[in-house]
């Protein structure tokens, strides 16, 4: 049922906006478990004046904050684990087509 709303009527305007606001709410999942995303990873090379014969020295390594003490090892096989994932056709990642695009080679 549709119902013309008054612009003046700001009881009417705030009832949409709170029906509007609780929709959103339901819809709305938060998600406190980290993902490591590589597309989003944005890396800065040093400078080239920093690197000597394709290394950075340890000690401009240490200054600027670069150097990886110890690596997690869950963190790394999470790492590769995921840039392989990136990696994988369709038919890897799912078992069903899941666009119409792909039902076609499937």
């Amino acid at each position: 049922r549709l119902v013309k709303m008054d612009k003046d009527n700001v009881v009417a305007q705030n009832a949409v906006f709170v029906e509007s606001m609780l929709k959103e709410r339901k819809a709305f999942r938060l998600r406190e478990e980290f993902m490591l995303v590589p597309k989003s990873m944005n890396t800065l090379p040093p400078k080239p004046c920093h690197v000597r014969g394709g290394e950075m020295p340890a000690e401009i390594a240490k200054k600027l904050g670069l150097e990886i003490k110890h690596p997690d090892p869950s963190v790394v096989a999470q790492l590769n684990s995921t840039l392989k994932e990136q990696h994988k056709t369709p038919k890897q990642k799912y078992e069903e087509p899941m666009t119409t695009q792909q039902e076609i080679g499937w």
